[in-house]
This record gives C-alpha cells, sequence and structure tokens, in this order.
C-alpha cells in the first residue's frame, strides 16, 4: 500500500503539479482545496487513519495551514507536517518549529528537492 500525502494547497495548477509528481513518486495523494478541507480532514480522517505526510500550504483562503496544523496538533495528530510558503520569515518559521515535526520549506522550491523534503519528513 503507497504511502498517504495529504496536499492542501488553493493554487489548481500548483496542486495538480505537486499532486502528479508526488504520484510518480510513488505517494497516494488527497488534494485539498483550502484550510477549510484541510480542517475537515484532519479532525474526522487522520485521527482513524493518519497520512504519512502532510503537505500544506500557509496562505489559503479561510484558514491558514499552520492554524489548521496547529489545531491539529491539539487534538493530537501527530504526523510529519511540511509547510510551503511564498513568505517565508522568522516569526513563521518559529510557529512551525513550535509545533513538532513540522518543516518550513520556500515556494517556490525545484520539484527534486521538494520531493526529497517530503520523502525525508516521513
Amino acid at each position: 500500500m503507497k504511502p498517504v500525502v495529504a496536499l492542501a494547497e488553493d493554487d489548481e495548477l500548483l496542486r495538480e503539479s505537486l499532486r502528479e509528481a508526488l504520484e510518480h513518486d510513488g505517494w497516494a495523494v488527497l488534494t485539498l482545496e483550502d484550510g477549510f478541507e484541510l480542517a475537515d480532514y484532519l479532525e474526522l480522517a487522520a485521527p482513524k487513519r493518519p497520512p504519512a505526510v502532510v503537505l500544506t500550504d500557509v496562505r489559503m483562503p479561510g484558514v491558514d495551514g499552520l492554524e489548521v496544523i496547529e489545531r491539529a496538533r491539539q487534538r493530537g495528530v501527530t504526523c510529519p507536517v511540511v509547510v510551503m510558503t511564498s513568505f517565508p520569515d522568522a516569526s513563521l518559521a518559529e510557529r512551525a518549529k513550535r509545533l513538532g515535526n513540522t518543516r518550513l520549506i520556500a515556494k517556490p522550491q525545484e520539484l527534486d528537492e521538494l520531493l526529497a523534503v517530503v520523502r525525508s519528513a516521513r
């Protein structure tokens, strides 16, 4: 059975590109369009069957990816998380670090580098 990546990205073209690359790399990919879908997934499905890795954007409509992960961690979701952002800064990096088992990467990222980060997060 392939390991599952929960991919939350609001940009449709980027989401599909990442999905294709991850599937080619051997992952099963659950695509989520925004922070609301990620929150629902992590609240309802992840406690029973957690993904191998969550790959999420920070800035998405509604709820940002880090807010969702913060709430999920409070409910006991411990799976590894890779957080992508086009606007990295020290406070964002510190927020991600406090969540534990979370890596922050800057967008755009070379696809090979991103896949390596996802693989190593597992």
